[in-house]
């Protein structure tokens, strides 16, 4: 492996076998890696490693909010005095990368900013081929180890029959909370799969996507004792009830329901 200050040249071409099968092992996954998504991960740079990284960015937005979700409400002390930020920002991605084997597999050593930049990158391309469960694993290993905890749910869910709380209650705010990164990630999933820009482009559109406006047409009135009909409270019960399918059926189940938000099936497919 080169020092960043020697950098190789370019990578041409796709990665080996057994390069791919040893990060996909570093990672924790079932599922052997992409060879073009490995020679990226492991030539950390250019168009494609770049929007790895937008996506996996996404992906861990999700797996980090349902992880703080359920811990919190279990009682558990290892996000204790930790933010969502604190967990995924670059100087934690940075310090959780290292010592997990995968800056050893690499072709040069990259800075600190773009270590952060790989463990993102690293989520993406495992959700490619291992969708959730490979996601996961590889959030474990590379960012936070208790997130193992609730991989299991976070793929299957883990309350059915979940009704929707009043939204003065704390377990609405925090499915409002994840539920909006579970429509990010639904948006950067369907974004990368449909256009090739870079994370400029592909950031604009989704930034459309995620439009409050959107979104509004889908809110159901209010139940129960809520009579707020401001538009940013109306958002919220969107997005509630997003992350409440999330507590309920999982994230496969989510994202689909963050999809016919984002598309409704009688308008296609836009962006």
């Amino acid at each position: 492996m080169s020092s960043s200050a020697t950098v190789p040249a370019v990578r041409r071409g796709p990665a080996t076998h057994d390069e791919a099968w040893a990060l996909t092992r570093a990672l924790g996954g079932r599922a052997r890696l992409d060879l073009v998504d490995t020679a990226a991960l492991l030539d950390p740079r250019g168009r494609h490693f770049q929007r790895l990284e937008w996506l996996g960015d996404s992906l861990l937005d999700h797996v980090t909010a349902h992880h703080r979700l359920l811990a919190s409400a279990r009682g558990a002390g290892c996000c204790s005095g930790r933010t969502h930020a604190d967990l995924v920002s670059d100087d934690d991605l940075c310090a959780a990368v290292r010592g997990s084997g995968v800056l050893e597999l690499l072709d040069w050593t990259p800075s600190a900013h773009r270590q952060a930049d790989l463990v993102e990158a690293c989520v993406a391309a495992a959700w490619l081929v291992g969708g959730w469960p490979d996601a996961a694993a590889a959030a474990s290993r590379l960012v936070h180890p208790s997130f193992a905890a609730e991989a299991a749910t976070l793929i299957e869910g883990s309350h059915p029959h979940l009704a929707e709380p009043p939204c003065s209650s704390e377990l609405f705010r925090g499915a409002a909370t994840l539920g909006s990164y579970v429509l990010e990630a639904a948006a950067s999933l369907d974004l990368v799969a449909r256009h090739p820009g870079d994370e400029g482009d592909l950031t604009a559109r989704r930034h459309l996507l995620l439009a409050g406006g959107r979104l509004l047409p889908h809110a159901r009135r209010p139940s129960g004792s809520c009579r707020s009909r401001g538009r940013r409270h109306l958002v919220d019960h969107v997005q509630a009830s997003v992350g409440l399918e999330q507590l309920r059926a999982g994230a496969d189940r989510a994202v689909a329901v963050a999809r016919q938000l984002l598309w409704p099936p009688a308008h296609g497919v836009r962006s």
